[in-house]
């Protein structure tokens, strides 16, 4: 039960992210990757 719940919450956000990731070209995502970084 733990996992399921663990699964829940973690996956859709991450789900969310690796969408997002996919539909950016690359030069967006580098440029999205260097904004993270400090």
């Amino acid at each position: 039960m733990i996992l399921a719940m663990l699964v829940l919450f973690v996956g859709a956000p991450l789900e969310r992210h690796i969408r997002e990731r996919a539909r950016l070209t690359p030069a967006e995502a580098a440029r999205k990757d260097a904004e993270r970084k400090p």
